[in-house]
């Protein structure tokens, strides 16, 4: 499926970021939900394709050649609020199955959030690793102030990414099944 117009794109994405920062009152920064659900509610009224949240890891190249940033869903992310969200627009079926779940390649990519990247980087704790969690608490090792990842790059990302088929190599996205169901996204069983 081809991509939309830009000027549809651009449009859509700017649309979408000004209604999350009326609705939290600030510059929408760590809102990926509210930038996925508005993007959910207006995409197919505007493209008419059928875009579905998704919700994973995600990882950046900020410091190249080596430091990525990572957000990671798995074990427990969703309770400590480590997660991120985007659209999708499935592509292929890759005959893979997963828990009755089936999975799809990547036909679009759409990330309305994309332009805090480096304002998360800077803000976000950095997690080395989680030595515990339950239903009650996590109890997570930090990384330390030196071995934090720093957005060093010399340009900065798009506002938002919206690519047919997988993002450009120093984007990661990866959606968890987990994640998705505690978020409550619409997975269905085949």
């Amino acid at each position: 499926m081809p991509l939309p117009p830009l000027h549809l794109r651009d449009t859509a994405a700017e649309a979408v970021h000004r209604a999350v920062c009326a609705i939290t009152g600030d510059n929408g920064c760590g809102h990926c939900d509210l930038y996925t659900l508005a993007g959910y509610a207006l995409l197919p009224a505007i493209t008419e394709l059928d875009f579905m949240p998704q919700v994973g890891n995600f990882s950046a190249l900020v410091d190249p050649p080596n430091g990525w940033f990572h957000i990671c869903a798995e074990d427990g992310g969703m309770a400590r609020g480590e997660f991120d969200c985007w659209l999708g627009l499935k592509g292929e079926d890759t005959g893979r199955r997963d828990q009755g779940v089936i999975l799809f390649g990547v036909g679009q990519l759409v990330d309305l959030g994309l332009r805090h990247l480096r304002q998360m980087v800077a803000r976000m704790p950095q997690i080395t690793r989680v030595a515990h969690q339950d239903e009650s608490c996590a109890v997570l090792e930090l990384a330390r102030e030196t071995d934090a990842i720093r957005y060093m790059r010399p340009d900065d990302l798009p506002s938002y990414l919206w690519v047919e088929g997988e993002p450009p190599n120093d984007l990661v996205y990866k959606p968890d099944l987990n994640a998705m169901r505690e978020f409550g996204c619409c997975i269905r069983k085949p």
